[in-house]
């Protein structure tokens, strides 16, 4: 799949879980066809942070990590990151979002535990102090996506 198209598809996504999230269709101004030249290059941006944790992952496997990250987005509690969650938004503040994600401002179950689990991510988050560990929960964040919890 050309890179281009990849990127259409995943403002695609983002765009169908933003108008499920938040009542409203997402817009992006660009050339007919297209997405705004800020959402292709945000998603460029977040393609290349990606591909670095998982460079093994096909298409298809990195569309569904990308629809992990936005349902984790759109979770979060932060007045100004839930009112302005755009994809430009997501590139420019990923490091915050993880952290947002992590320490437990959000209704993700990332932090909270998912029922079922015996409290597996609530310890993973709580007891990760270390910045090695940070790659960590990056690689949870992108790997199970909200609410999806794997042995």
């Amino acid at each position: 799949m050309e890179k281009k198209e990849f990127i259409e598809e995943v403002i695609e996504i983002f765009k169908v879980k933003y108008k499920e999230k938040k009542g409203n269709d997402y817009i992006s101004l660009g050339k007919a066809g297209q997405s705004a030249g800020k959402d292709r290059q945000a998603i460029g941006s977040l393609l290349t942070f990606m591909k670095s944790r998982m460079p093994e992952l096909n298409s298809d496997q990195m569309k569904l990590k990308f629809e992990n990250l936005f349902n984790a987005c759109f979770t979060i509690e932060d007045s100004w990151l839930s009112n302005n969650m755009t994809l430009p938004i997501i590139s420019s503040k990923i490091n915050e979002i993880i952290l947002i994600l992590k320490n437990g401002k959000s209704k993700s179950v990332f932090y909270k535990g998912y029922s079922g689990d015996n409290g597996k991510w609530e310890r993973i988050f709580t007891e990760l102090r270390k910045e090695s560990e940070v790659r960590q929960v990056e690689s949870c964040l992108l790997t199970n996506g909200a609410g999806a919890v794997t042995e």
